[in-house]
Order: C-alpha cells, then structure tokens, then sequence
C-alpha cells in the first residue's frame, strides 16, 4: 500500500492561485512530493519526468486544455505513464464535459472550489493513500 510520503502528484492549472491553493491542501494531508504545471503542455513534459502517481487537471487552460491533456496521455506508447490516474479540477461541471472526460477514461472529477475532504477522498480512492 502507497503511504503519503510515497505519493508523488502533479497538479495542472493555468491559474497560479488555484495551483497554490491545491498544493496546500496536498500539504496540509501530508502530501511533500508535488509538482507543478501552468499548462497541459508544461503538464505533459512533468509527466514524463515526474512519472506522478496522480495528476490533479484543470480542463479549460491554454494552450493544451485537460482534455487534449489526458487524451494524449492516455495515447502514449508507455503503460505506465498512460495508465497514470487523472483526476479533473473543474468549475464547468456539464454534461458533455463528464461524458467526454469518461470517454478518455478520466479517474474522477473535482468540482472547484475543492475541499481538503474533496482531495483526500480522491486521493484515497485512487491510490489506496491511508491518512494518518
């Protein structure tokens, strides 16, 4: 079983504050091992760097959104990266969002503002993290 000083995770978002705010609430559940990107792009190359265990996505970011995000993830001729949980931080819960993240075979949804509760749920769900 993954402990929280294991879990190495990525949170993607364009906005800098929602960013800061995410790596808080990782730290206040004892999560140290977080990196960060401001786009999908910068989110696909600390991917293959970081190899997280766990990403946290924006879907609406420019220039490469969540969804072209996780659809090119989920492409890569690498197992392991591709099989890489996502889970979408989003204001724009629609239809036709969720239906289409569930296509990419997205882990979950996150609706912003996210509450620690919101994130150690998700967290223990795909990871199996228990928290102390």
């Amino acid at each position: 079983m993954m402990t929280v000083d294991d879990a190495r995770i990525l949170v993607i978002d364009d906005e800098d504050f929602v960013r800061k705010i995410i790596v808080q609430i990782l730290g206040r559940l004892g999560i140290r091992k977080v990196s960060q990107a401001e786009d999908g792009a910068d989110g696909l190359k600390k991917t293959l760097i970081v190899k997280p265990h766990m990403v946290l996505c924006d879907i609406h970011m420019e220039p490469l959104d969540g969804m072209k995000y996780l659809s090119t993830i989920r492409s890569l001729n690498q197992p392991e990266i591709a099989r890489t949980p996502i889970i979408f931080l989003t204001s724009a819960a629609g239809r036709e969002k969720v239906v289409r993240a569930k296509e990419l075979n997205v882990s979950g949804y996150m609706v912003k503002p996210v509450s620690v509760n919101d994130v150690k749920k998700q967290i223990n769900r795909v990871l199996g993290v228990e928290f102390p």
